[in-house]
Order: structure tokens, then sequence, then C-alpha cells
């Protein structure tokens, strides 16, 4: 009789800091919706930036990209992304590519989640 075959499914745990937004709110009052959206335009952006590159093998720039990437997920307060960018700009560094790949995708799976709830505290905040 053979084993059943287990699939895994990733259950990555988001790690966010709630300071760093706090005290965006505090300190550009009541502009910050606007703030916040541009920073999370920008981190959506250079992961699509990041995607398109993963995609066409031109990996030599990326490292820097996810560092600069995980500084400015840390300031949305971000935690896990940003530590997520630094792993894989780390991976990268090493040339361990399989690491790279599972990084890669983790990135994108908390790219989505960490970002959605920001959407809707704008839309809230508007």
């Amino acid at each position: 009789m053979q084993d059943p075959i287990c699939r895994l499914t990733p259950r990555d745990h988001i790690r966010r800091d709630p300071m760093p937004m706090d005290r965006i709110f505090c300190e550009h009052g009541r502009i910050a919706p606007w703030v916040v959206r541009r920073r999370v335009a920008l981190l959506a952006r250079a992961v699509a930036e990041m995607e398109f590159r993963v995609r066409a093998r031109h990996v030599a720039e990326l490292p820097d990209l996810l560092r600069a990437f995980g500084r400015q997920a840390g300031r949305l307060g971000l935690l896990s992304l940003s530590f997520v960018a630094r792993e894989a700009a780390a991976c990268l560094a090493t040339d361990d590519s399989v690491a790279f790949s599972a990084l890669w995708a983790r990135l994108e799976r908390e790219a989505e989640a960490g970002l959605r709830p920001l959407r809707a505290l704008i839309r809230a905040a508007l």
C-alpha cells in the first residue's frame, strides 16, 4: 500500500510593526493617507520591476533593488516583507538559486498579503 501524498501549503506569518505607520499619521496629519499611498505604490512598483527582472533573468542589479525594497518595507512597518527581501538579496549574493527561488515565491506572497491591508487603510482614511 502506498503512502498518501501530502500537499504542503505555505503558511507565512506576516509580521507588522504599527509604530512606523502611527508615526507617519502623527507627523503628516491630514496628508498622511497620501503619503502612505505613495509609499505603497512605490513598493508595488518595485515588486513589479523585480518580477520583470526575475522572469527575464536579469538578476545583476536585483540584490541592490531587494535591499532598497527591504528598507522601504521596513519604513512602513512590514517586518516580514523586509526580512524576506534582505534574505533574498543574501541568497543572490551567495549564488544560492534554490533558496532564492523559495524566497522569491515567499516575497511575492507576503507582498500581496502585506500591501492589501494598507490599501484598505488608505481607503478608510480618505
